[in-house]
């Protein structure tokens, strides 16, 4: 055997060389701790470096490590980076270990708030709420408070957006859930009892309007109680309703003052007597040897009774009266038989002015009416006359200070006997507003009319001309 004998000065380099390398390789094969990769993230996070912090809190997380700590840290650092979705996640995985922990369950329900998740955050705080800690339970429960508010608010919108689109029945909908998700809401119920009277649904409409009589915001309490009491004079046994609206038109320089009101009763659809009295006076309108006649100047006091078998839009009637007149002594004496049967019509879609006096939003929105009245009178040659006049236009996007509309009008005008003045076709553009916001029965109107005679005359030949110009500027009160 040959032996090898090393010099002994060779003999501490070997050993600390073979120490070295041991060492080397040691250092290569041990695993970071976990600890350690925590320590190192909120190193990284102190120094808002958010991308190296969540990448060692996901190293220091690996193999299933459950430290619920470092997990929320992680959740909390996607979120200062922006990324709600990822933070959810690792606040969803403590929920999966940890049901019980009740402060991750509020912070998830806040993350999905933050995320329009409302439905989830929802039932989030209402577990959370549900906590013995009061620090947590009356965080979930205000925050339950804002969710709700919140709903409510996107339903009261979406009514509104629905109505101003003429979706009236989706309208209705959306008022109804908001009603239904808070009855205190009475923002919602007063608007969805309007709708319900609009909509002929009176029964409903009278259990909103009396609940809403309980508001706390007096102002609500007493619209409510006006609008209860306002339904029940249209729906009940007894009803009544007057139209004033004395007008200039230019054409004539003429004031015309119309007076319609009528008082009756309502024992069934069908059959509804009343008393009526029409009366109309001109400025202009003289007497003498050359009489100058612009209007009928008379007072008309009749027995009637209306039905209305097709809805409230629409009436059949009757009268029998005795008309006086307020100018001159006709031949016949100065009371004459005044007898009428007809038809009336009257529908209007989209936003009104009352409606408009009661929204918040300032978007604009459509509106329209339609009227139609064909009649048989006995004082005008045992005439039949038919009007009809229709609007389409705007409610303006200030209507909540003034409610305002614009519009295109058109007036037609037919006869039995041939009248010029009883044969027209008027069309023009004119606007109206309410200058009192809590009285919107009383409007301000303005036309102008471009006028066409469409017959010449039996009775008496039109000595004005195939058309003309009239500005008429209206103050109307109704009720």
């Amino acid at each position: 055997m040959i032996r090898f004998r090393l010099p002994s000065a060779l003999i501490p380099a070997l050993i600390l060389g073979c120490s070295l390398a041991t060492s080397h390789g040691l250092a290569q094969s041990d695993p970071v701790l976990p600890s350690t990769l925590a320590q190192q993230a909120y190193d990284q996070l102190s120094k808002k470096n958010y991308a190296a912090a969540i990448e060692l809190f996901r190293k220091a997380l690996e193999d299933g490590a459950d430290n619920v700590s470092w997990r929320k840290d992680l959740g909390y650092t996607y979120m200062q980076q922006g990324s709600l979705s990822s933070a959810a996640a690792e606040f969803e995985t403590i929920q999966k270990g940890h049901p019980d922990d009740l402060n991750n369950t509020l912070e998830l329900g806040f993350l999905y708030y933050q995320m329009a998740r409302n439905d989830l955050a929802k039932k989030e705080f209402e577990l959370a709420a549900k906590s013995p800690d009061p620090a947590i339970s009356t965080r979930a429960a205000k925050a339950l408070e804002n969710i709700r508010a919140d709903d409510q608010w996107k339903l009261r919108d979406q009514g509104y957006w629905l109505l101003q689109k003429g979706h009236r029945s989706e309208a209705i909908s959306s008022f109804e859930e908001a009603y239904r998700q808070n009855m205190q809401d009475y923002a919602a119920a007063m608007q969805l009892g309007y709708l319900y009277q609009e909509e002929g649904q009176n029964d409903k409409a009278r259990q909103i309007f009396r609940a809403a009589t309980d508001s706390p915001d007096p102002k609500v309490a007493s619209q409510a109680l006006s609008a209860l009491r306002s339904i029940n004079g249209v729906h009940g046994l007894w009803f009544s309703s007057i139209y004033f609206a004395p007008f200039y038109a230019s054409r004539f320089g003429d004031e015309i003052n119309p007076i319609d009101a009528k008082v009756g009763i309502r024992p069934s659809r069908y059959f509804q007597p009343y008393i009526g009295l029409r009366m109309n006076r001109d400025t202009r309108s003289e007497t003498g040897r050359l009489p100058i006649i612009f209007a009928d100047d008379t007072a008309v006091l009749a027995l009637g009774v209306q039905s209305q078998p097709f809805g409230p839009d629409s009436a059949i009637y009757a009268e029998a009266g005795t008309a006086m007149s307020l100018l001159y002594k006709p031949p016949g004496g100065r009371a004459i038989p005044d007898y009428r049967v007809g038809m009336d019509w009257f529908r209007a879609w989209g936003l009104s002015l009352a409606e408009a006096s009661r929204q918040i939003s300032g978007k604009m929105a459509l509106f329209g009416e339609g009227y139609f009245d064909a009649a048989f009178y006995s004082r005008y040659g045992d005439n039949i006359i038919g009007y009809m006049q229709a609007k389409e236009g705007l409610t303006l996007p200030w209507k909540r200070p003034l409610p305002f509309q614009a519009f295109a009008a058109v007036n037609v005008v037919k006869d039995s006997q041939g009248d010029f003045y009883n044969n027209i076709i008027e069309i023009g553009p004119g606007f109206r507003f309410a200058p009192f916001r809590r009285m919107p029965a009383i409007q301000i109107q303005a036309q102008y009319l471009r006028g066409y005679y469409t017959m010449k005359g039996r009775r008496i030949v039109n000595p004005y001309g195939p058309s003309y110009d009239d500005c008429r500027i209206f103050v109307v009160w109704q009720r």
